[in-house]
C-alpha cells in the first residue's frame, strides 16, 4: 500500500477544513442563491485561495497539481478530470475549485468547471462561489430536449473560468448518469475546453462514480490527513479502474518548515 500511495501521490496542499470546522471557525454562513455567473471576491469562499489570493504560499501548492495536470493533457484535446475522495469532509469539491482555478491562471486556457455530485445534500460547488440560481444546469439540460440549443454553462464573473452547476435535481439519478445526455454534455465540452474539472460524488457512495467514469479521462482521489481511512482508500483505488486513477492529492499533509 506504501508503495500504491507513493506513485500515485499528486500533491499535497493545505489543510482545507471540512464545513462543520470551518463554518464555526470563521464565522461563514451558507451563501444566499443567487443567479449564475454573478460571482463577487466577498462572498467566494475564503478557502478558495486559487481565485482569491493567487500568489499566496497555500495557492502555490495547487500549482504543483496544476502543472501535472497539464502535463497530462494531449496536444490535440482537452483533458477530463474527475475529482473524488474516499468518503464525505475530505475536501474534495475545495480542492476541484481550486485546481480549476489554478488552470484558469493561464489567460490562454479554456477551463470548465462542473458539478456532478448531484446527489449531495451539503455544500456544493455553487455554494462555495455564490453562484447557485435558475436552471438550465446539468440535470434540466439532459432532461429536456428543448435546452440542447444552448449550452447551460456561463463565465463566472472576475475569473477566466467557466461553471456548469447541477440543476434544478431529479429523482432518477441513477438513469440521468448513465444516459446519452451526459455523453453528449462532456463531449460538447471537449469541442470548447482545454481542461474540465469535474466534481463527482464519494466514490464509495451508490454507483455513480462507475457511471461517471465512462466520460473523464480519469479521477483524482482526495484524501485527508487524520480522517480519510487505509480502508475507505483501499476500497476506493479497488472499485476504481487502474488505468483511471490518475493520482492522489493529500489534504492537509504536514508541510516542511
Amino acid at each position: 500500500m506504501e508503495r500504491t500511495l507513493r506513485k500515485h501521490r499528486l500533491a499535497d496542499i493545505e489543510g482545507l477544513p471540512n464545513r462543520g470546522d470551518a463554518e464555526a471557525s470563521a464565522g461563514l454562513t451558507r451563501p444566499a442563491r443567487t443567479a449564475p455567473a454573478k460571482g463577487r471576491a466577498g462572498r467566494i469562499d475564503s478557502r478558495l485561495v486559487c481565485l482569491l489570493k493567487p500568489a499566496s504560499a497555500a495557492a502555490e501548492r495547487f500549482n504543483r497539481l496544476r502543472h501535472a495536470i497539464e502535463a497530462m493533457r494531449p496536444p490535440d484535446r482537452a483533458l477530463t478530470v474527475g475529482v473524488t475522495s474516499p468518503s464525505e469532509a475530505d475536501g474534495k469539491t475545495l480542492t476541484a475549485i481550486n485546481l480549476a482555478g489554478a488552470l484558469a491562471r493561464d489567460e490562454r486556457a479554456r477551463v470548465l468547471l462542473a458539478d456532478l455530485d448531484l446527489r449531495s445534500s451539503g455544500r456544493g460547488i455553487g455554494d462555495y462561489l455564490d453562484l447557485n440560481g435558475a436552471p438550465p444546469g446539468i440535470t434540466d439540460w439532459i432532461g429536456r430536449e428543448d435546452l440542447r440549443q444552448h449550452y447551460p454553462a456561463a463565465r463566472i464573473d472576475g475569473f477566466n473560468l467557466d461553471y456548469l452547476h447541477r440543476g434544478s435535481g431529479t429523482d432518477s439519478i441513477y438513469e440521468l448518469l448513465r444516459s446519452p445526455g451526459l455523453d453528449e454534455l462532456l463531449e460538447q465540452a471537449r469541442r470548447s475546453y482545454q481542461f474540465i474539472v469535474v466534481d463527482t460524488p464519494h466514490a464509495l457512495l451508490m454507483s455513480d462514480v462507475d457511471l461517471i467514469s465512462r466520460v473523464v479521462d480519469g479521477f483524482l482521489i482526495v484524501v485527508r490527513a487524520g480522517h480519510t481511512t487505509r480502508t475507505s482508500l483501499e476500497n476506493t483505488l479497488n472499485l476504481i479502474a487502474r488505468e483511471k486513477v490518475l493520482g492522489l492529492v493529500f489534504n492537509g499533509a504536514p508541510q516542511p518548515a
